[in-house]
């Protein structure tokens, strides 16, 4: 009994641990937070939502990365963009010199809650549209649309999966969703 009790134990830990794995009807998303710039904030905020007929965003969940790292990395160690190349790792975090460019792609954030969730009926009070925004805590921010909640994402791959990137530069946070990567 105490046996079963202990694989049980192990089965449920394991099923709550989540990654980066937002799901909306057949679509799955993908996030990706790079900063090109030397700077760091102490945190950062995704968003999910929709715009309402004022074109003001409505949140309807979040999720924080604490802190946002600058590009520089803290081992002076870093990633050349080959594939068999695992130098510039630190904590959760990639920094690459690669194609005269030197930037780190942030991880999601894994927290003992979940994961960032998309209500599809309190998106659709708002509206049929939603979309993303990431805001840096000096106040910086950028919107990115996904799609119509009804008519759907059609891919014409039928991967059906979204690639939301969002890149922290000198000037402004730039975004954009693909259906593959770049």
């Amino acid at each position: 009994m105490k046996k079963n009790f202990y694989y049980l134990f192990i089965i449920l830990a394991i099923s709550s641990c989540t990654i980066n794995d937002l799901v909306l009807d057949d679509t799955l998303f993908d996030i990706k937070l790079t900063n090109y710039t030397e700077s760091s904030w102490n945190e950062g905020t995704l968003y999910v939502g929709a715009k309402n007929i004022q074109g003001e965003f409505i949140a309807t969940d979040s999720i924080k990365y604490t802190p946002v790292p600058s590009n520089i990395s803290p081992m002076d160690s870093y990633n050349s963009g080959d594939i068999y190349d695992s130098r510039g790792e630190y904590q959760g975090n990639t920094y690459y010199k690669h194609g005269g460019l030197q930037y780190v792609n942030i991880s999601y954030p894994i927290t003992s809650f979940g994961s960032l969730f998309i209500d599809k009926d309190e998106i659709l009070e708002v509206s049929r549209v939603f979309g993303f925004v990431f805001k840096l805590s000096d106040g910086q921010k950028k919107y990115i649309e996904a799609y119509d909640i009804y008519t759907g994402f059609d891919d014409p791959n039928s991967k059906n999966k979204l690639y939301i990137n969002f890149d922290i530069k000198t000037t402004e946070i730039t975004g954009k969703i693909t259906t593959n990567s770049y």
